[in-house]
């Protein structure tokens, strides 16, 4: 039965219509129309919401090498601009590209204890209030020198202006 006024039931025509209506909204997928929701977005419309969102080339959606990853990305974007500036926001968007964990130490520095040459170049103060040293865990193949590249600039998207990043370590965990 269709849901169509009994007074209009007659009509040829207006029955003829109403039927061509309801197969043209009926062929059309209702996922397409979600492109708000990284969930059930098509994957084809995701570098776009990335865009959207800021988080496109090295604010992480060229470090994501699954569409899960992405997605992910995507939905925390609006907590990682929230948070931007603080440890936190590097250790979220670190993981959200799929590393297993990151630890962050800050006033970080190098003591001087004979095992460097002295050549002005490092500060052997023991650690400044501005240093950080990030040390990223990860299973599988380690990542290469332009992923590296990608994590760095990452780094530098997301932490304050003010600090330096003075060590980056990559750790294999078994």
């Amino acid at each position: 039965m269709r849901p169509i006024a009994s007074s209009l039931d007659s009509k040829q025509h207006i029955t003829a219509l109403f039927d061509a209506f309801v197969l043209t909204l009926d062929g059309i997928d209702t996922a397409l129309a979600l492109v708000q929701f990284p969930d059930f977005c098509h994957a084809d419309a995701l570098p776009l919401l990335a865009e959207q969102y800021d988080v496109l080339g090295h604010k992480g959606f060229a470090l994501c090498t699954t569409e899960a990853q992405k997605r992910q990305l995507i939905k925390d974007a609006i907590e990682l601009h929230r948070t931007k500036g603080t440890p936190f926001s590097i250790k979220r968007a670190i993981t959200a590209v799929g590393f297993d964990s990151v630890e962050i130490r800050e006033r970080t520095g190098i003591s001087y204890n004979g095992l460097f040459n002295h050549d002005g170049s490092k500060n052997y103060s023991g650690g400044n209030w501005y240093n950080f040293s990030v040390k990223v865990f990860y299973t599988g193949a380690a990542p290469d020198a332009a992923r590296i590249a990608l994590i760095n600039k990452l780094i530098e998207e997301y932490k304050n202006v003010r600090s330096v990043l003075f060590d980056l370590q990559f750790v294999a965990t078994i």
